[in-house]
């Protein structure tokens, strides 16, 4: 067998060739806005530099006006529209979830219907009951009032989770 270089020569590798995709927005996409920031700055730097209403700015003054304005417009529309879609994905992904969580409720709700109707629960139910009589007079015959004896049982009962 011959010494074969292109034997050991990984497969190519395709290129992942991207959509194009404006990186920035231009005023247009928001000529309210934008124009709203350009009167306000604009009117700011009047009043900083003692520059009169009605009198041209200079065009190195408007021009970085003009950036500065478009460039705020679209890097905060870019990052709200990023947050909204960002929350929009993730009540998407949670979605799912609370199939999930629905699916555990159902199965819960059938679990408890299947126990209630086994002639062992009113039994179980009964003697539980019987147990806590007998602890709440254990309690009154050891010398606290009924309402004494029920604080106690009831502080148990949260405490524990059971009697």
């Amino acid at each position: 067998m011959a010494n074969c270089d292109a034997c050991f020569m990984p497969p190519p590798v395709k290129p992942v060739i991207k959509p194009s995709i404006p990186t920035t927005l231009n005023p247009q996409d928001a000529p309210q806005l934008y124009a709203k920031i350009r009167t306000n700055s604009e009117s700011f730097l009047r009043s900083r530099l003692g520059i009169p209403q009605g009198t041209a700015l200079p065009p190195s003054l408007a021009t970085l006006i003009n950036t500065q304005a478009s460039e705020a417009v679209s890097r905060n529309l870019e990052e709200i529209t990023k947050a909204n879609i960002d929350a929009t994905v993730r009540g998407q992904l949670k979605a799912p979830s609370f199939a999930l969580f629905d699916d555990r409720i159902k199965t819960a709700l059938d679990s408890a219907d299947h126990i209630t109707q086994s002639p062992d629960v009113a039994a179980i139910l009964k003697q539980k009951a019987e147990l806590l009589w007998a602890k709440a007079k254990a309690y009154k015959d050891a010398g606290f009032s009924p309402e004494e004896a029920m604080e106690i049982l009831l502080a148990e009962i949260g405490a524990k989770g059971k009697p």
